[in-house]
């Protein structure tokens, strides 16, 4: 297969990604355990001693105490609370009596790590309710999976609320993350497609793992960490990641982000009017104190209200600011934080390339497909998997679906 070209390259600058990840993202919990053993000798040596695993249950134990308090609290009746509240008893209930299939180096390290942060947030007073609330939601929807599927949805919890305590900054590396994996399990779904997976069992339960393997393709150019997953094989990483690759160069523009952040001002302020700002109304009636702190909250000093707002030529009457104005803002901050190689004046806001464009360009790069879904390869694929996945593996798949579907605003508009 011949790799595809970089087509026109990033706008982006990776250094800078990696920066605001780095600065973004909590990465320390409180706690001073250290790591298990990942070596599976050491690790049978160690697990045997009840006495090493006493300290690691009983914080994963207090983690998920808060989180059930807090769901518990908050939470109004319905669906998304039970379903939330089955799970983490289910969850709790598998580490307090030692389920080997639980009790794994996984689980004592990455998942104990950003249960507790994520325990932490909970009592950040910077994060509302509302945010609090949908990121715990969505992180126990995921749970009851397959091993790896529970820690990515453990962690892109985690990483939320992160983001939503670090302004602009947060809200930016949300949205990027968010787009990307959008455009990413597009790809997916075309190589599902192309493999005559569409509508098979396989191709379902593998979305969730095939984007982590192209999300680790892509982690230095995007400022991603690189998760390993049995299921995101290197096979396919080294096959679709150049494509992916070149899709992400010609979809995930800077033009694109800032068109989403700008919708997602747009949304929130037209929100909190009564939706009476796109077609306009009397300034006088307009309370602008509300507005500004929700826009502060979520973008801190990188926009202002006045950059979002427009008022008629006498003052009377007040609306939303054009969408390329607020794109223009949203740029120059986004040049702040240097993500940008450019200048944001040098950034163009029209004539990006669809999803369905950018595959389409960039399988024309690529050689015979390799694949055949009635090889060996894919033969004995099939078996391995049939036999190793979770039953549960089409929720994961679901859930993860339904998290990356949501609004970008932190704010609930749904249940999961």
């Amino acid at each position: 297969m011949q790799t595809p070209s970089p087509l026109a390259g990033s706008a982006f600058n990776p250094a800078g990604w990696q920066t605001l990840g780095d600065q973004t993202v909590s990465s320390s919990p409180s706690s001073p355990l250290g790591n298990v053993p990942s070596n599976p000798a050491q690790w049978q040596a160690f697990a045997k001693n009840q006495a090493n695993l006493r300290p690691y249950l009983d914080n994963l134990a207090n983690s998920l105490g808060t989180i059930q308090t807090f769901v518990q609290h908050h939470a109004i009746g319905g669906p998304a609370r039970q379903t939330a509240l089955q799970n983490l008893a289910h969850f709790a209930r598998q580490i307090d009596k030692g389920d080997p299939r639980t009790l794994t180096p996984l689980m004592l390290n990455e998942n104990r790590k950003n249960l507790q942060l994520f325990a932490d947030q909970l009592n950040n007073p910077k994060l509302s309710t509302e945010q609090k609330l949908g990121a715990a939601l969505q992180m126990a929807q995921g749970l009851g999976v397959c091993k790896e599927g529970e820690a990515l949805n453990i962690l892109d919890a985690t990483q939320t609320l992160s983001c939503a305590q670090s302004g602009f900054e947060g809200t930016l590396l949300q949205a990027k993350n968010k787009l990307l994996e959008q455009h990413l399990l597009a790809v997916v779904k075309h190589e599902a497609h192309l493999r005559g997976q569409s509508n098979s069992r396989l191709g379902e339960e593998l979305e969730i793992h095939r984007v982590q393997a192209l999300k680790n393709h892509v982690a230095d150019q995007w400022g991603l960490p690189v998760i390993q997953d049995r299921y995101a094989t290197l096979g396919f990483q080294n096959e679709v990641g150049p494509i992916a690759q070149a899709v992400l160069a010609q979809t995930l523009t800077p033009a694109a982000l800032a068109g989403t952040l700008q919708t997602q001002i747009h949304e929130l302020l037209n929100s909190l009017a009564d939706g009476n700002l796109h077609e306009g109304m009397p300034a006088a009636d307009l309370m602008t104190e509300p507005l500004r702190r929700a826009l502060q909250a979520t973008f801190g000093e990188a926009i202002g209200l006045e950059d979002c707002l427009l008022l008629s030529e006498d003052y009377s009457t007040i609306k939303l600011a054009p969408a390329q104005e607020v794109q223009n803002k949203l740029l120059q901050a986004m040049h702040k934080t240097g993500v940008l190689k450019a200048p944001a004046h040098a950034v163009h806001l029209s004539g990006s390339t669809s999803i369905e464009q950018a595959i389409h360009m960039a399988q024309q790069h690529r050689g015979p497909k390799e694949f055949t879904p009635t090889s060996t390869g894919s033969a004995l694929l099939w078996v391995n998997l049939s036999t190793s996945l979770a039953p549960q593996e089409k929720k994961k798949k679901e859930a993860h679906n339904a998290l990356h579907l949501l609004p970008l605003t932190p704010i609930i508009k749904r249940t999961v």
